[in-house]
């Protein structure tokens, strides 16, 4: 098959689980001509509903009367610190600890974000305590803001699994929960696809273990 497709994900799946999936199709489709956008899951959720991208992966679920969401793997979220943190030997922490400490998050409409907020309001922690000093908009930045030794930051253990090997950063777990959230496969409900779109959502049903 030939032709364009226009995916979309959401920065854990845009990062590191649509890439090496890609790359694999790509052997089966050599003459396709990929393009993964990499934004908000939110952003992506809107995307596929307007049409802007055939197929969105994303770690969040958002109100879109006109895409259809099925799940495709999961993610596990991790309290990072830097290697000198003062609990960087703790292995565990509990969520009302976050109260203390300042914290680095992703921005609004993030999957991480909301899969952290619901947490503490499972656990009646008051979000409004929190101590926020950096909002950012990229796992990236979230990265080496927590090695700077700005804050502490929920982010997915894949994005920091290689600071953790070298040491430069530590992955804490939480002692009331453990932080899992489903990843989704967006397609639009009635819109048809194109038989490349149709290809890639096969191959990708396929290979959901590996995600």
């Amino acid at each position: 098959l030939a032709g364009d497709l226009a995916l979309g994900g959401s920065s854990i799946p845009g990062a590191y689980v649509f890439p090496p999936l890609i790359a694999a199709f790509k052997q089966d489709h050599p003459e396709a001509t990929v393009t993964l956008h990499v934004k908000a899951s939110r952003d992506i959720v809107r995307g596929v509903g307007d049409g802007t991208y055939e197929v969105g992966m994303v770690g969040a679920r958002f109100e879109e009367g006109r895409v259809r969401y099925d799940r495709c793997g999961q993610d596990e979220l991790v309290l990072a610190v830097s290697a000198s943190h003062p609990w960087a030997d703790r292995g565990a922490v509990r969520l009302r600890d976050l109260l203390g400490q300042p914290l680095i998050m992703r921005e609004r409409g993030s999957g991480t974000r909301k899969a952290m907020e619901k947490a503490l309001a499972e656990y009646a922690v008051d979000r409004d305590r929190l101590r926020v000093v950096l909002e950012v908009t990229s796992n990236e930045a979230v990265r080496q803001a927590v090695k700077a030794g700005a804050g502490v930051a929920v982010i997915s253990r894949r994005a920091v699994q290689d600071d953790i090997r070298f040491g430069l950063v530590v992955g804490l777990r939480f002692r009331e929960v453990r932080l899992l959230r489903d990843f989704f496969l967006v397609t639009h409900r009635t819109r048809s696809r194109s038989p490349l779109a149709n290809a890639f959502t096969a191959f990708l049903r396929t290979s959901s273990a590996s995600v």
